[in-house]
């Protein structure tokens, strides 16, 4: 998943959508964004809310507005987002995840 989004120029968010990859902001080097998640970050979301986006309506009036950004997601979070027809490019897909771009 990180060598997909390898190719995100520096100032293009990244998001997390609806799960945590503990590795992801490592590999990286860069901030990733939670989306719709809190779980055991809920204290660091709490202090920091910038980090992070509380639900899927927020996050796709967001998305809607970028020119450029990212986001890792499963499969089924990936499919009912494209049902709903909010625009997206599928970078990469393993079994368990999807990359995608807003271009």
């Amino acid at each position: 998943m990180a060598n997909a989004l390898s190719v995100a120029p520096a100032g293009s968010p990244i998001y997390s959508v609806q799960l945590y990859d503990q590795g992801l902001h490592f590999y990286l080097n860069r901030t990733v964004v939670l989306v719709d998640y809190r779980d055991e970050l809920s204290l660091g979301l709490d202090q920091h809310p910038e980090l992070g986006i509380a639900d899927m309506t927020d996050f796709t009036t967001r998305w809607r507005r970028l020119t450029d950004g990212f986001a890792v997601m499963r499969p089924a979070t990936y499919g009912g987002l494209q049902a709903q027809g909010l625009p997206m490019r599928m970078m990469a897909r393993l079994h368990h995840r999807v990359v995608v771009s807003r271009r």
